[in-house]
Formats: C-alpha cells, structure tokens, sequence
C-alpha cells in the first residue's frame, strides 16, 4: 500500500499515521515554518515528541503493526506531509 495525506498540525495532537497490520515506513516532512513534535500516542506534547522542523528535510520512520503517529506544533498550525509505504 502507498498512501499519502497533509495535515495541518497545531496545538492539539494529530494522527498523522493509523494503526494497520505489519511494518511500514512513513515519510514525513514538515511544510511550515514552525517545529512540530511526533510520538506514538495521542499523549504528545512538545516536551515528549521528536523534534522535526522544514530544514530537516523528510524523515523515515519505520513503524510496527499497530503503531501509530501523532503530531503536535509548539505554536502556530503547521502543514504536514506524509507518504506511508507498506501493507
């Protein structure tokens, strides 16, 4: 499967990749201006998420079955891409 999406990423955590059956690499890349934090619960803030901004470029995450993604900005509302390739 290949799919992809953009989602606007602001002070209110986002699933910005769903919980599917077996491994898959999900390719992120923030659009805006603004830092945006991710972890793997709707739990995120900008203390416990992994630190992403536009310079950074796309990163890989390669994640489990039924793991999921979530996003969060520090300030203003963020674009964010995504690609997911796998089952």
């Amino acid at each position: 499967m290949i799919a992809s999406a953009q989602y606007s990423v602001d002070g209110t955590a986002v699933k910005i990749a769903a919980a599917a059956d077996g491994y898959r690499d999900v390719h992120v890349h923030v659009v805006g201006n603004a830092a945006v934090y991710i972890n793997g619960s709707s739990a995120v803030t900008t203390s416990t998420g992994f630190y992403l901004d536009k310079g950074a470029g796309p990163q890989v995450f390669h994640i489990g079955p039924l793991e999921e993604l979530w996003g969060i900005a520090g300030g203003t509302a963020q674009t964010v891409t995504v690609l997911i390739t796998g089952p």
